[in-house]
Formats: structure tokens, sequence, C-alpha cells
């Protein structure tokens, strides 16, 4: 369910703020990816799905891929390191490793995140002044700044035949040190009683929909992976809790006239 908005919700910021509706799945970061999540997201409009970890290939990553879910939707997965530079070292080593990666599976094109900070992000200007000196250099490959989405049909427009693989991908790091019960605890409080009182609201006829849409958005944000999975500072989360106890105590007060409503019954009947 909170996957499920927060697509929705994402989806229509980007038509509101930017005119354009995003159609990639994007989830570099992610410990691992359930079997259900290929059916999730083309329901959620996207038609490609990008992540790092998890990779079926494991060390031997495949870069791009047909993924199907178990109830058989299949999604173009595509997985690369997302290190974030092009400096010499380390940022091109990977870009230029990962094309020798697309080249093992028949593809002429390859993708490479980068930008400020290690999960991609802004450009600063030396960024852009790197690709143009890269792009005047003798014996590398073509480098275009692109687009996911461009890379997407780049790929299909080849032919070539993709590796595939079905339901959910193995995972990363259980156990992990940086997880924190009482978010993990507040989360799933939160989600079950937003829940509980989207369905009574439906039930009574009750519109609460502004305030039950704010509450999920505090649930949502409080799903930020640096706070989700534990690695925040103290400060974070004593934002957080604080976030989690108004969506919690807007739950409680819309399921109660929720319960009124549907206990009273219409206005004749009292």
């Amino acid at each position: 369910e909170a996957v499920v908005r927060q697509m929705r919700y994402a989806a229509q910021w980007g038509e509101r703020e930017l005119g354009c509706r995003a159609t990639v799945f994007w989830a570099p970061d992610t410990f691992g990816h359930p079997g259900n999540m290929p059916q999730l997201a083309m329901l959620g409009g996207c038609d490609t799905y990008f992540h790092w970890r998890g990779n079926p290939g494991g060390a031997d990553n495949w870069p791009v891929r047909w993924w199907r879910g178990v109830d058989g939707t299949r999604i173009l997965a595509v997985s690369s390191a997302y290190g974030g530079g092009l400096q010499p070292g380390i940022g091109m080593w990977q870009a230029l490793h990962g094309v020798q990666q697309y080249q093992r599976f028949g593809l002429r094109n390859a993708h490479h995140v980068w930008g400020g900070g290690d999960h991609g992000g802004g450009l600063a200007r030396h960024h852009l002044d790197i690709l143009e000196r890269y792009r005047r250099r003798p014996l590398m490959p073509v480098l275009r700044f692109s687009t996911v989405r461009e890379f997407r049909e780049a790929v299909l427009a080849e032919g070539a035949k993709l590796p595939g693989n079905t339901g959910e991908s193995f995972h990363l790091f259980e156990g992990c040190f940086t997880s924190h019960a009482r978010i993990k605890a507040y989360n799933r409080r939160c989600e079950t009683a937003l829940l509980t009182a989207e369905a009574l609201t439906a039930l009574a006829e009750v519109d609460a929909g502004d305030e039950l849409r704010a509450a999920w958005t505090s649930v949502l944000f409080n799903q930020f992976h640096d706070i989700f999975d534990g690695a925040a500072v103290a400060d974070s989360y004593r934002d957080a809790f604080a976030r989690a106890e108004t969506s919690l105590a807007a739950a409680d007060e819309i399921t109660g006239r929720a319960v009124a409503a549907l206990a009273c019954g219409p206005a004749g009947d009292r």
C-alpha cells in the first residue's frame, strides 16, 4: 500500500511541478526486490525499474534484463552502480567496466549514473566540463548526456536477446546493524491505522481525503532511505517520531468520525 502511494503521489507531484510523469521506478540502494514489484511498478505507470543491489547475476552483473513478477507481469530492469562520477580513477573505471558488461550481452549502449553525491544527483559545472573533455578523447566510447528513458529505447531498438529472471531477488545485509526497531514499528502502526481509517470512511461515506493524504505524506516521508533503515542521526528520529504520532492521531480522529457515522446511520434514522 505504501509503495502504491509513493508512486501515485510522486506522479502527481511531477505532473504538477514539472509537467511530466516519471516512468522509471528508481530504487538504486534497495537491499532486495519482492516478486510483486514488477506488477506494482507497471500499475503505477512505470515500465522501467532501475536498481543496483540484488541483481540476479550477483557479482557478474546483468546490466539489462526482463524481470517477470510472480503474477507474470514483465518489466525492463536496468542495473548499474551509482558511483556518481566521471573523474579519472574509480568513476571512469566504473563507466568503462559497465561498457564491458553490456558488450558481454551483445549491447552497444551502456548506462552510467553520475552527478553530485554517491547516489547520483545534481551536476556541478566541472562535471559537464569533464564530459566535454572525454568526448574529444580517442578510443573512448561515445559519451552522451541522456536519460534512462532514452537508454531504454536505444536498448530495445538493438533487438539483443536479454537475460531474464522471475520472482524476488536475493537479499543483501540481512540483520543490518543500522536496523532501527522503533521507526519500523511506527511505520507498520501508521500504515495499519491509515488503511483502517480509509476503509471505514469509504463505508461511512465520510469525506476525509485531504486529511488522509496529509497523514500518508508524513508516513511516506519517514520511509526515506536513511530514516527507515536506521542510518540517520538522533534529531532525524525525533522529527520522524513526531510525524508518526501526528499521522496516528489523524487516523484515530478520522476513524472515530467514520465509526460514529456508521453507528448513527443517515440523519433521518437518528
